[in-house]
């Protein structure tokens, strides 16, 4: 009730005029301080930014009001979607000229599947970072919009931002950073098929990460998805396995499972197969974090190993579930297999491939990058904090 009052106020300050602000809101009635005083005691880690937010808007000038609200956003991501979001565009409405809260508001917005409000919010920061010559918030509005528009599937416009933001980050001397957009091109390019662009990309990312950088596993994992559809199997069986090893959020080892998985089915390794195949059902039963992913990725090593109703009833999960969360790429994949799936189309089989002494020296690289990978040794932070960056 104090969260949703404080938002009306603010926006009825934001609608009126500085001069005529001054007495707009009435000092409040005992019912409201006691109604704050038990939020206060509810929240205690917003306690100070209610305050702060209810004096400000006491002042024809607002002065702390949009780093109050921004507080109470950061607090309620994670407890209500929502919240966060309309706390954080109220926070850009009130300083309308900082382009790192209209870029905040467009990843909210973007995270909640908004997809209209974050594009919105995203070419307003680009649009203010630009302006004001601000190259961190010019270059992370870029990787922000990049993602969205990657989402939904619009490759030209992601794979624009993208290099805009990997370019300028390597001129500013953020080889972190450009390896974080060269990730994003690499995963971008090989969802679209253009495999050895993508192969460039990730050999690029790669060599500019530094030793511990999180996103490393991520990395070997995407480039082991992409030996799959490639139907490298055995090299991607050895990634997946070193990105299993790395890795210990629910989430993340049914995403990497469900692509071993299907590697293990496709390479012809069967026992492997539905040993692993147990576990990773399991896990989908007790985790929904990349469902849609890890249940295709499940439906393609069915699929392989001529489970045909197995595979039909995951490949339909998939897609109703993707529908449900607006997930565009999933719903894409999913639709596809189900079609191949009900017609009884059987997976490509699995062939010894030519050895390829480029890619074999990629993914040796990739598994020393692994063995050598600490999740408990980050390195050297950059100047800006990487938390800061978050596209």
């Amino acid at each position: 009730l104090v969260l949703w009052k404080l938002l009306r106020q603010v926006r009825v300050w934001a609608a009126t005029p500085p001069e005529r602000r001054a007495g707009l809101l009435r000092a409040p009635a005992p019912a409201a301080l006691a109604a704050l005083a038990e939020a206060r005691t509810g929240a205690p880690e917003i306690a100070d930014a209610l305050d702060r937010a209810t004096a400000a808007l006491r002042d024809p000038q607002g002065e702390g009001l949009a780093a109050a609200l921004h507080a109470v956003a950061g607090w309620a991501q994670g407890r209500s979607a929502e919240a966060a979001l309309q706390y954080a565009e109220a926070a850009a409405v009130v300083d309308p000229g900082a382009a790192e809260r209209a870029n905040y508001a467009g990843r909210l917005a973007r995270d909640g599947t908004d997809h209209w409000r974050a594009e919105v919010w995203f070419e307003r920061g680009i649009g203010l970072a630009r302006a004001r010559g601000d190259h961190v918030e010019y270059i992370r509005g870029h990787l922000g919009y990049g993602i969205l528009l990657r989402t939904l599937g619009k490759v030209r416009g992601a794979r624009k931002h993208f290099d805009t933001a990997s370019i300028l980050a390597k001129k500013d001397g953020r080889r972190w950073l450009a390896a974080e957009a060269q990730h994003d091109l690499f995963y971008l390019m090989a969802d679209a098929s253009a495999y050895a662009e993508a192969e460039r990309h990730a050999r690029r990312a790669l060599a500019w990460y530094p030793k511990h950088h999180p996103r490393v596993p991520f990395l070997a994992a995407d480039f082991a998805f992409v030996l799959v559809c490639r139907r490298h199997h055995a090299e991607a069986v050895e990634l997946l396995e070193g990105f299993l090893r790395a890795v210990e959020a629910p989430g993340e080892q049914l995403l990497g499972m469900s692509v071993l998985v299907r590697a293990l089915a496709c390479s012809g390794r069967l026992r492997d197969f539905e040993r692993l195949r147990r576990r990773l059902r399991k896990l989908l039963a007790e985790h929904d974090e990349f469902e849609p992913a890890a249940r295709i990725n499940l439906a393609e090593a069915e699929r392989a190993a001529g489970m045909w109703e197995a595979a039909e009833a995951n490949a339909r999960t998939a897609l109703s579930l993707a529908r449900a969360r607006r997930e565009a790429q999933p719903e894409r994949l999913a639709a596809a297999l189900l079609a191949q799936v009900t017609a009884r189309v059987p997976a490509p089989p699995a062939e010894l491939l030519p050895a390829d002494r480029e890619l074999q020296g990629v993914v040796r690289a990739f598994v020393a990058r692994l063995a050598a990978w600490s999740p408990r040794r980050p390195g050297r932070a950059p100047r800006v904090c990487r938390e800061h960056w978050a596209a």
